[in-house]
């Protein structure tokens, strides 16, 4: 629920006009007048009706914050000397919904390399000597959900470091699920990131102006699992758009936002 009638900046904003939502008086008078509802009979307010499209979004959110899908990957721990011209990657286990609403993208060095698919089939022979880097990137891309910049929010990753030498390949591997969100926006004072980790992870956190010039770094060290906070100053920021990049590991993320 929420005190704000304005249906741009209403939290439910995407959603406005579509499948009945929008903003809807509690009742009743008092203290309950000046509240609303996305929806006029939603199951969490009466029981026998479904949850209406914000409350469902909702429990879905909580989901992507609570639950990596990929539940196992192979090769799961480092390989050594693998001398045969090709090595297979692989999602040996991903929770899927129904309908499957994952995309799952594989990327080598930084380039997309296969998408929507469980392995990879790396040829040794076209790489370099030296270090590469293998994530598949696991994303919902659920018609369910109207978040701004979802795919960067809620980030599934699996990250192989692989080193080529002479005799085959090395490889270590490691899985981390990142959670983040960045709120209010559009912002005109603060500015607050909340960033969920897996795992222990290097972070760094800055921002750049919408032509990619370096505003100001946010964090730049390395942060335990968990839940992080940080809150920005941004009032001296000129009104328009900027982005905020945020690289965990070697998984790097951006998210726009809206100083007004």
């Amino acid at each position: 629920m929420t005190a704000n009638t304005n249906p741009a900046t209403v939290k439910w904003a995407n959603w406005m006009g579509a499948n009945g939502i929008g903003i809807i008086q509690h009742c009743c008078g008092g203290k309950s007048a000046s509240w609303y509802k996305p929806h006029a009979s939603c199951k969490m307010n009466l029981l026998g009706s479904p949850f209406c499209s914000v409350c469902a979004q909702t429990v879905i959110e909580a989901i992507h914050g609570k639950v990596n899908p990929v539940v196992s990957y192979t090769p799961a721990g480092p390989i050594a000397n693998t001398p045969g011209q090709f090595a297979t990657f692989k999602l040996s286990k991903v929770m899927k919904p129904k309908p499957n609403s994952l995309r799952i993208i594989w990327t080598l060095d930084g380039n997309i390399v296969a998408e929507n698919v469980d392995s990879f089939v790396l040829d040794q022979n076209t790489l370099a000597d030296g270090t590469h880097f293998l994530n598949a990137n696991v994303i919902d891309t659920t018609f369910l959900l109207r978040v701004n910049n979802h795919v960067n929010i809620h980030n599934s990753l699996v990250h192989w470091s692989i080193n080529k030498n002479n005799v085959g390949i090395n490889a270590n591997s490691n899985s981390s699920k990142i959670s983040c969100s960045v709120y209010p926006n559009p912002t005109s004072q603060t500015l607050h990131i909340s960033l969920e980790l897996e795992r222990n992870s290097p972070v760094r956190i800055h921002i750049l102006s919408n032509d990619g010039k370096m505003i100001q770094e946010v964090l730049n060290h390395s942060l335990q699992a968990g839940m992080h906070e940080r809150s920005i100053n941004i009032e001296q920021f000129a009104r328009g758009k900027y982005n905020l990049v945020y690289k965990v590991g070697e998984s790097l993320h951006t998210e726009p936002f809206i100083v007004e």
